[in-house]
């Protein structure tokens, strides 16, 4: 499984609103899941994960809400997933992190 790298998140922040001006609507909606259990599971797996369904989250909506606030227009939807309320052995990061 490739990287998700904290650098890569915030290069793909910077690139995409670099047109600030002409973006109204973000919707977070990134995410995969691991089919095994936790400990068969390497940490940096977890951390990618995490990356993925929500640092990248965190860094969209910061790199966002300026222009939004600055033009008085905008809208942000965060999706989740029915795994996050559904919680199971097999997907305890991917619950978690959805969760989040």
């Amino acid at each position: 499984m490739e990287q998700t790298r904290f650098e890569d998140i915030q290069k793909m922040a910077r690139e995409a609103f670099s047109w600030k001006e002409r973006i109204d609507i973000l919707i977070n909606n990134a995410g995969y899941g691991i089919n095994n259990t936790f400990l068969q599971i390497d940490v940096t797996q977890h951390i990618n994960m995490i990356n993925v369904h929500f640092t990248s989250a965190v860094m969209f909506c910061h790199a966002a809400i300026p222009s939004m606030i600055k033009r008085k227009r905008g809208v942000i939807i965060n999706t989740s997933s029915t795994a996050a309320i559904h919680k199971s052995l097999m997907s305890v990061m991917y619950t978690s992190t959805k969760t989040a």
